[in-house]
């Protein structure tokens, strides 16, 4: 999988990100042909996204928008938007807030369909559902 990531967090090392989604990836039988960004934004960023995007005018943890287009024989699957420090304030970690934006680009979605999620999400945290 090709990862980009923009912006720099403080908590995780860039190689740290490349290993967890490597990891994700694997666990859920991903092709590699796929391509993520992961970015590092501030309080007000993440909050005029989630604005413009969600309609909700107030600072979140982390946002995901997925893609899906495919270039050449690569798969766009979407970028994940985080906000380290409205995340650091929430006691919840970087690598934690990866694979709940990695969930929703893959088409999880822990409102609608909760018994999805958790599945989905044990598989990555390595517990039996």
């Amino acid at each position: 999988m090709k990862i980009e990531i923009i912006g720099n967090f403080k908590s995780i090392k860039n190689e740290e990100i490349v290993f967890l989604i490597d990891e994700i990836t694997d666990k859920i039988k991903m092709p590699a042909e796929k391509s993520i960004e992961i970015v590092s934004v501030t309080n007000d960023e993440i909050k005029s996204l989630n604005k413009v995007h969600r309609n909700k005018d107030e600072v979140t943890d982390v946002l995901s928008f997925p893609i899906g287009e495919t270039v050449g024989k690569e798969s766009i699957l979407g970028t994940i938007a985080i906000s380290e420090d409205y995340s650091l304030e929430n006691h919840e970690t970087v690598d934690q807030l990866i694979k709940h934006g990695f969930l929703h680009l893959v088409g999880h979605d822990h409102e609608s369909k909760p018994e999805e999620w958790l599945k989905a999400a044990n598989i990555i945290n390595h517990k039996m559902y």
